[in-house]
């Protein structure tokens, strides 16, 4: 009986191995691709001050990377960047929800 439990164990241990074999290379972390913004200087002109974070995302195409957030007397304030590569940036600040400013660099 302690031979039956003894060799599962093993299979057991070693499947738990926490490094690689020396001839094995360790699995990588599939990750899924970012999807890139691509708008132009006339869909830039969409943006309009008072709209809401997500009507702004709809125009941009994906959500920004957040570069800095603040609360100040309970009114959460955030920065996003959206680097569109060659075609230039986008930043758009959000007050409560609401773009309250936005600036691009490189737009056509």
């Amino acid at each position: 009986m302690k031979q039956a439990l003894l060799v599962p164990f093993t299979l057991l241990m070693a499947a738990c191995q926490s490094e690689p074999a020396s001839n094995q290379t360790p699995a990588k972390t599939r990750v899924a691709p970012v999807k890139k913004a691509h708008i132009a200087l006339s869909d830039y002109g969409y943006l309009r001050l008072g709209m809401l974070q997500n009507e702004a995302e709809e125009i941009m195409m994906t959500p920004g990377v957040e570069r800095s957030s603040s609360q100040l007397d309970g009114t959460k304030m955030a920065l996003y960047e959206w680097d569109l590569g060659e075609n230039g940036t986008v930043t758009l600040r959000f007050q409560e929800g609401r773009l309250t400013g936005k600036s691009q660099y490189g737009l056509r």
